[in-house]
């Protein structure tokens, strides 16, 4: 739920936003961008080795894509077969802008690396706009219209041009737009391009069975929700979350990073040996329907716990953090709401807080693995090598290689970095081999969570010996 604190500031950027819009005469268009970027620049530009020289022209390389692309498309119009390859990813010198400022704030708030994001305001002049003749669902919801920049880029002006949008308000804004304005993920990408843009053929149910940790691939099943409304359930026993190689690191926005596992009693007290995969959306509906029912009062702080940790995944970390408080209602002492409450404050880049929570929820229980594996990465983030170190090794204690929990492979990845960082790559190769055996897509998981090898071997004024490339799939030089 958001706050009153959350909305007054919410509303105030809202306010800069018009202030600035009507500042000037002429149509503004509006573009939201998850990082406060040097320019606006097209895909064709960034494309480009030479984009930067002055003497390259950029309209005689977006001619020639226009003729070769004519061999594809039914289009004949040369602005329309740009807005087509633009709506299909393709590089063009068309820069994308929307007509309503609301949606730009959508896009400023996307969450990127904990950076600020910022609205870009532009009003045309000797660019060309171009509107799409047969547009997608996605560009009528989003008002899209296009820009054709000579240069293949604009530079805003800074104090009068942008409005910087920070990135621990990004999550509150989003579910502003969501609850006050209709506008949501789902809405922005609603075309079968919004399908494709989170297709993911791991998470159908025959490859959710197939990959099961455990191998005991016929143990579980995907039945309707409805099947546990019917169900006379008087206890939620056990509710454990599978990430696959996506170990949490507070990256809460996005239900195909999370799966559940639920455990089910019957009134009798006799055990349901059926175990059934839900995604985070129908936890939240199941654990909601148990709380108001008041179906299991004795463990409604687990309940509220583990609704939080659901909505968490589903980018919701003010209702989050209302089931994270009421559980500390219900039960003062306990480290599980403490771990909960520091990824609320990770995603709302609130660092300290967090670390405040995190060493709490470990003097409360210093063998809490999975606040030890978070606690760790943000040590490992700052700097302190070997306080990371002791975390990740915390998390290793009593688990078990092929764990049902993530534990084992995660805290093994991440001090594999904390010693590449220390140059001793024997321990960094050893610590790789033994995530892989638990499960993980080391190479995999290194790119999503890093980019480019380049980019971490600069960072951190090192470079990978040929052990370390083999494990992360870096072809030898």
């Amino acid at each position: 739920m958001l706050s009153a604190c959350d909305i007054e500031a919410i509303e105030s950027k809202v306010s800069e936003v018009l202030r600035k819009a009507t500042a000037r005469e002429g149509v503004c268009l509006f573009r939201g961008e998850p990082e406060r970027y040097p320019l606006v620049s097209s895909g064709l530009y960034r494309a480009l080795k030479n984009s930067h020289d002055e003497a390259l022209d950029i309209s005689k390389i977006e001619a020639e894509i226009v003729k070769q692309a004519r061999d594809y498309t039914s289009s004949k119009d040369a602005m329309e077969i740009l807005a087509e390859i633009q709506h299909f990813g393709g590089k063009t010198n068309l820069l994308d802008f929307t007509e309503d400022y609301q949606i730009a704030l959508f896009f400023a708030s996307e969450e990127h690396c904990g950076r600020d994001g910022r609205i870009v305001l532009h009003w045309p002049e000797k660019e060309q706009v171009i509107r799409a003749q047969e547009p997608l669902n996605r560009v009528i919801f989003q008002k899209s219209v296009f820009i054709r920049s000579k240069r293949g880029f604009i530079l805003p002006d800074p104090v009068d041009e942008t409005i910087v949008v920070p990135h621990e308000l990004k999550t509150s804004i989003r579910e502003y737009l969501n609850q006050f304005h209709g506008i949501f993920e789902k809405r922005i990408y609603s075309d079968i391009h919004g399908y494709i843009r989170n297709q993911d053929p791991n998470r159908t149910d025959y490859m959710r069975w197939f990959q099961d940790d455990e191998g005991n691939q016929s143990q579980y099943k995907r039945p309707k929700l409805s099947n546990y409304l019917t169900k006379d359930v008087t206890t939620v026993h056990r509710i454990a979350t599978r990430h696959y190689g996506h170990q949490k690191d507070m990256e809460y926005t996005d239900t195909r990073l999370s799966e559940f596992v639920l455990g089910c009693q019957t009134e009798r007290g006799s055990s349901d040996n059926d175990h059934y995969w839900l995604d985070a959306d129908e936890i939240v509906n199941l654990l909601t329907y148990c709380i108001e029912e008041n179906l299991v009062e004795r463990r409604l702080a687990d309940l509220h716990c583990w609704r939080g940790d659901a909505l968490l995944w589903i980018g919701n970390a003010s209702d989050a953090a209302a089931d994270f408080e009421r559980a500390m209602e219900v039960k003062q002492v306990n480290a599980d709401v403490h771990h909960g409450l520091a990824n609320v404050n990770l995603v709302r880049g609130l660092k300290d807080d967090a670390i405040e929570h995190l060493d709490r929820a470990l003097n409360l229980d210093e063998k809490h693995k999975p606040a030890s594996i978070d606690l760790g990465i943000v040590r490992l983030n700052e700097g302190s090598i070997e306080e990371a170190v002791k975390n990740f090794e915390v998390a290793m204690t009593n688990t078990a290689p092929r764990s049902r929990y993530t534990w084992f492979r995660d805290s093994h990845f991440y001090r594999a970095l904390a010693r590449c960082i220390e140059q001793k790559w024997i321990d960094a190769d050893s610590d790789f081999q033994k995530a892989r055996s638990g499960g993980l897509r080391v190479a995999a998981t290194f790119r999503r969570k890093f980019g480019s090898v380049a980019e971490f071997e600069s960072h951190h004024d090192i470079r990978f010996p040929s052990i370390i490339k083999t494990q992360l799939h870096i072809p030898n030089s």
